[in-house]
């Protein structure tokens, strides 16, 4: 139980930092920042019980301590999704553990570029080559190949996203066309969750697809049936 406890706490900070880091040098227009952290609305410097991964969030309710801003509900979500990942794919250790920190750095990253400003940094693609050591697949590479070509092929079609594009034949080529399809069925799902795709407005697709991808990994945590 201590174990479990030491690896949800691990991802939620791991989340926490992630996300922080992306939101300060990949998303602000600014590249100075004070040695605290501070609230985004009013500049305020934050206590160290307002910085705990979701437990500061709570003790806040969802509000900013000292201007009452209402506090996006993205930051405890993630942070408590990557900590029950954490969790509930453990054990892992040598490889395994470093091709998941590296599958989890990515996608926080991509998560929170694309749910904040609609695009994606390519070269945080690179963390899907984490799912090769989590994820044994006998490929099919006739369909495998298929199938990123089409979503690469999707990213000229109108609201559909050319990060969207490759998000998705990335991951067709490293973990197969069929885990894939379950992955795109789960985001669909969850996007559902949005308002603003009862408005007619453009979401991120990226956000719900992560989930949808982690959702299949937790279907399957001993490796894929296909």
């Amino acid at each position: 139980m201590l174990l479990l406890t030491l690896e949800f706490i691990f991802g939620a900070c791991w989340s926490s930092f992630i996300t922080t880091m992306t939101s300060r040098y990949l998303l602000s227009d600014t590249m100075t920042y004070p040695s605290y952290s501070i609230c985004d609305y009013c500049q305020h410097r934050l206590t160290v019980w307002q910085l705990i991964p979701i437990l500061g969030w709570l003790e806040q309710r969802g509000q900013c301590h000292w201007c009452g801003h209402s506090l996006s509900g993205f930051g405890p979500l993630t942070e408590f999704l990557t900590g029950l990942t954490w969790v509930l794919l453990s054990p892992l250790t040598g490889l395994a553990e470093v091709g998941m920190l590296l599958f989890c750095t990515g996608c926080l990253m991509m998560v929170t570029t694309d749910w904040q400003a609609q695009w994606i940094t390519p070269p945080c693609l690179v963390s899907f080559a984490g799912l090769l050591v989590l994820t044994p697949v006998l490929h099919h590479w006739l369909l495998d190949s298929f199938l990123a070509l089409l979503w690469l092929s999707l990213t000229f079609a109108p609201g559909f996203g050319r990060g969207d594009g490759e998000w998705l034949a990335i991951l067709t080529l490293v973990i197969g066309a069929r885990p894939t399809c379950a992955v795109i069925l789960w985001g669909c799902l969850l996007a559902l969750s949005d308002r603003r795709l009862w408005h007619h407005q453009p979401i991120p697709l990226i956000p719900y697809l992560t989930g949808g991808l982690w959702l299949t990994l937790l279907t399957y945590p001993t490796g894929w049936p296909w």
